[in-house]
């Protein structure tokens, strides 16, 4: 699994915060970090309480969470407990106790110290991993529960899923027969990112046809809404959106899930951060064939200019500067005139 960088960041300081508390004896220690899709983490430890919480916000978290969210926390995170308020400006906050971690005072030394040192490491290493993947955790959960009832064939036309993972934008999930159809709603507001978005999921419709056992692929036009859609989830307010690169459409079989369950809901849940990263790529990629054209048209039009007229300075062989006039007087006719 991808481990977000930013999360992994904010884990890998949990020994790190832990061990500056009780070396200055402060009450508590924190850290933010933003993330991108409107996302924050807060990591703080809390002294007396010997505890670290961990807490979460995303501008979608309701429409996620409802989903799969309880299981998913029993399943990715059992030693921690959920706070029955989460944190100001946090949608959840999640608490780990820290009490049968052996705490090191200031008078012990030698091999002692090195055991409890050695312990404090071997309790952050067992879950600094799993918060590092909370947010692939937290997007991969309905996926996840698609694909687990789909493989057990308990997967109902009632058990449909829709949710909004970031905002102006939708996902439906529908068991049809053998199969399960995915459906992203994709919106851009640049005109660029639009246009390069639709180069791009164009080519993923066509380039479908070179890939053997590939899950079909089918893009629907702005204002055109599958006929599935509009029977399962009739009166839909997220359906009801404008999506300015429209719907696309996914097929997946038991064939394209059964051994690899947790990689197509990674895959699934980063669909949206998959374009966006080809886009700004492409973004590069122009702007660098737009500056190189650019400079090759200076280069030509500095070659095409006439010299100045008047006195230059040239440096000789010898390296002496020589002063030549370029507007010396030229010679008349009566000096090639062939002598009789």
């Amino acid at each position: 699994m991808n481990i977000d960088p930013r999360n992994e960041i904010i884990a890998n300081k949990m020994l790190g915060i832990y061990r500056e508390v009780y070396a200055f004896e402060l009450p508590s220690y924190e850290i933010i970090i933003d993330d991108h899709g409107d996302c924050r983490y807060k990591l703080s430890y809390l002294l007396d309480a010997q505890q670290f919480l961990f807490s979460f916000y995303s501008r979608t978290f309701d429409s996620v969470f409802t989903v799969y969210g309880q299981e998913f926390l029993k399943e990715k995170y059992p030693d921690f407990k959920v706070q029955g308020s989460p944190e100001d400006g946090f949608n959840l906050t999640l608490v780990l106790d820290c009490s049968s971690v052996p705490k090191l005072a200031p008078g012990i030394k030698g091999a002692e110290k090195e055991n409890i040192r050695r312990a404090e490491e071997e309790f952050f290493d067992k879950y600094k991993e799993q918060l590092a993947l909370f947010r692939r955790h937290f997007y991969a959960s309905p996926y996840e529960k698609a694909f687990k009832k789909a493989s057990t064939d308990k997967f109902l036309m009632s058990d449909k899923i829709e949710f909004s993972p970031s905002q102006h934008e939708g996902v439906w999930i529908v068991p049809e027969a053998e199969q399960l159809v995915v459906f992203f709603g994709i919106n851009f507001d640049d005109v660029t990112e639009k246009t390069i978005a639709k180069l791009i999921l164009s080519e993923m419709e066509e380039s479908r046809r070179h890939v053997q056992n590939a899950p079909s692929i089918q893009k629907m036009h702005e204002d055109k809404i599958p006929e599935l859609l509009t029977k399962e989830f009739a009166g839909s307010k997220l359906l009801q959106k404008k999506f300015s690169n429209g719907l696309i459409g996914m097929t997946f079989f038991k064939k394209h899930y059964a051994d690899n369950l947790e990689t197509c809901a990674t895959m699934l849940s980063q669909f949206r951060v998959y374009l966006k990263y080809h886009i700004q790529a492409s973004k590069t990629y122009l702007h660098g064939r737009i500056r190189r054209r650019v400079a090759q048209l200076q280069r030509t039009n500095n070659q095409a200019k006439f010299e100045e007229e008047g006195k230059k300075v040239y440096r000789s062989a010898k390296g002496k500067n020589v002063e030549v006039n370029l507007k010396q007087e030229e010679k008349g006719p009566s000096s090639i005139l062939a002598k009789k």
